[in-house]
């Protein structure tokens, strides 16, 4: 059950003026003020069963404030808001599902404060009531940390951890695939972060994962 392919009918892009208008909307109530919002875009598409072309819109509000939004018509079904800046949407057609699941890319940057840059994917599904997450998954990922700041009498190093994950989804596999990096440099914790050239490799691991759509209920589930 479950193992057939499902063809939506095609996506369409949506005009510049109907996304900045839609999202105008989704984004009412948030603070946003003219001009805050870029790399917008959106799609015309069958999302949630209901018989009709719903349009998925999506844009970044200031630096990294994303906002991905479905609407049936004028009707606001959903917003999604936990989001950094958003790079790329694409549509996935997954087995089973009459209807597309949206694949979303973004990017939370705190190099600032938490020394966290990162990039992920996400895959949602309209589950009737909103956009349910089913899949999020790491495509690059640096954390830096001080080994003082754990411990006063520790090296006088950073340390930096890195990911670097591929996702792919084909058909109703999904393919996860991540190598995470332990690296260090010298520096002081009040020093200025040293560049990531001078960071040597301390250790490797790589880890892969497969998981399965499962249609009936509606989310990936571990590989057999």
């Amino acid at each position: 059950m479950g193992d057939y392919q499902v063809l939506p009918a095609p996506v369409e892009g949506l005009p510049a003026a109907e996304v900045e208008r839609l999202l105008r909307r989704a984004a009412a109530g948030r603070g946003a003020r003219r001009g805050d919002l870029h790399e917008a875009a959106g799609f015309a598409l069958e999302m949630t069963g209901g018989g009709g072309r719903d349009r998925l819109v999506w844009g970044t509000l200031g630096k990294q404030d994303g906002l991905l939004a479905l609407f049936s018509g004028d009707r606001l079904l959903a917003a999604e808001k936990d989001l950094g800046e958003i790079l790329r949407v694409q549509p996935v057609a997954l087995p089973g599902l009459p209807q597309f699941a949206a694949m979303v890319d973004d990017l939370y940057d705190e190099m600032v404060g938490a020394f966290l840059r990162e990039e992920r994917r996400r895959i949602y599904v309209w589950d009737g009531r909103g956009l349910r997450e089913v899949y999020k998954g790491t495509l690059e990922s640096e954390q830096y940390r001080h080994a003082r700041w754990d411990n006063p009498r520790g090296p006088n190093a950073w340390r930096l951890r890195r990911i670097l994950g591929e996702v792919k989804v084909q058909g109703g596999n999904l393919t996860e695939v991540e190598r995470t990096q332990e690296l260090e440099a010298s520096g002081a914790p009040d020093a200025p972060l040293p560049p990531a050239k001078v960071f040597r490799l301390l250790r490797e691991r790589r880890q892969e994962r497969h998981l399965v759509w499962n249609a009936r209920l509606r989310r990936f589930e571990e590989g057999r």
